[in-house]
């Protein structure tokens, strides 16, 4: 490590579950001194680079802010470290959109009613639905000791 350049973050990589996104990366090991991370992004309908709600900051995670929830939206991000006057390399994310991009996890199943014809089944979805979203569901059973009927 040089005295004008820190090392730039590794493994920076966008997660995201359900809709809920943030910014993870590696820390970046020095012999002297606390390292910050300044977080940026900018869209796709705008070139500039914004200051998210990460400046300054210790950790190495960044929760996007709810100015970023569009799900269509493109999204690139950048990091860097800081340490006093002294920074890194900016590193940027490949784009990321968070209607291809996020995990759905699985819906949470509030009540199971059993009849001798039926199956009735209420579940709630793992996340808010937005406006003109329809979510289906794929639901598997058998009975003990079969193999699984889906249906």
């Amino acid at each position: 490590e040089s005295s004008h350049h820190l090392p730039a973050p590794k493994d920076v990589r966008v997660y995201s579950y359900n809709f809920q996104s943030s910014l993870r990366w590696s820390p970046v090991e020095v012999n002297r001194g606390l390292v910050l991370y300044t977080v940026h992004f900018k869209t796709g309908a705008f070139s500039q680079w914004d200051e998210m709600n990460c400046t300054h900051i210790s950790q190495t995670e960044c929760s996007f802010p709810w100015s970023l929830k569009e799900r269509r939206w493109t999204i690139v991000l950048r990091v860097r470290a800081e340490l006093g006057q002294v920074t890194s390399d900016w590193v940027e994310t490949d784009p990321f959109v968070a209607e291809r991009n996020t995990t759905i996890g699985p819906p949470q199943v509030k009540n199971v009613i059993e009849n001798s014809d039926s199956l009735l089944i209420s579940v709630t979805p793992p996340f808010g639905s937005e406006a003109g979203e329809f979510l289906q569901y794929h639901v598997s059973y058998w009975e003990n000791a079969t193999r699984p009927t889906v249906k």
